[in-house]
Parts: C-alpha cells; structure tokens; sequence
C-alpha cells in the first residue's frame, strides 16, 4: 500500500499543464536515461524534490498517474497537426518516446492500472 499523498488535477484548471508534462516527455526521449529522466521530472513536479528510492518514485509517480489518468491528455501537435489529442502513453507509444512505459510495465515497484477509458474531447 503505498505511503504518499498524491497530487490531484483538477481537469479544468491551470494546476499542472498536461501538455508541459508531454513536453518533457518528448524531450526526454531521445536521453539515454530517458525513463529516469522523465520520472525524476515528475517526482519533482509532485513533490518539488527527488531523492527518493526508486520504490518510492515508482509509487509517487503510480499514485499519481492512476489518481489522473483522465487529464493526462497532450494536445494536438500545433506544429504539424500529425497527431490529434491523446492520452500521454498512448503519445509516448505513438512518438517513440516508450521507455518509460516499457519502465513501469517490467518494474516491480510501478503499479498503474491501464483498465480505464481514454476520454479525449468527451468521447471514449
């Protein structure tokens, strides 16, 4: 049972920007730590630090993907409008950004539930 609090997004406010955090994604992707790299990201977004154990990262960064899932959504790509709005490991898969996926699928530590409905402009 995991022993963090975890940030909660409000979908409709300006809390934490679901398009900065697929910004980092794709910045990272291409490191070659980039699964560590994004996590440390997000542990410091979370929790405005990172020294924490990879079982403690595993379980602050599945905390809050599993409590936010529905508003991890990247907007369209403005630039060349390729991709449409997705959730951000359904992007990370689509970019080739997929080392953090592949992270929390073979980590013993991470534990995200993928049986939800991706939600994109109201529609399933």
């Amino acid at each position: 049972m995991p022993f963090f609090s975890f940030c909660q997004l409000d979908c409709n406010s300006n809390n934490i920007d679901a398009n900065n955090i697929c910004r980092v994604l794709y910045s990272t992707a291409a490191s070659p730590n980039a699964a560590t790299n994004f996590e440390d990201f997000l542990v410091n977004l979370i929790k405005g630090e990172t020294s924490y154990s990879e079982r403690e990262k595993a379980e602050i960064v599945s905390g809050f993907f599993n409590k936010n899932n529905s508003c991890l959504i990247c907007g369209d790509d403005s630039d060349v409008k390729i991709r449409e709005n997705e959730h951000l490991l359904k992007r990370s898969i689509s970019s080739n950004g997929y080392q953090f996926l592949e992270k929390v699928v073979t980590s013993e530590y991470y534990y995200f539930d993928f049986n939800y409905y991706e939600i994109v402009d109201g529609e399933k």
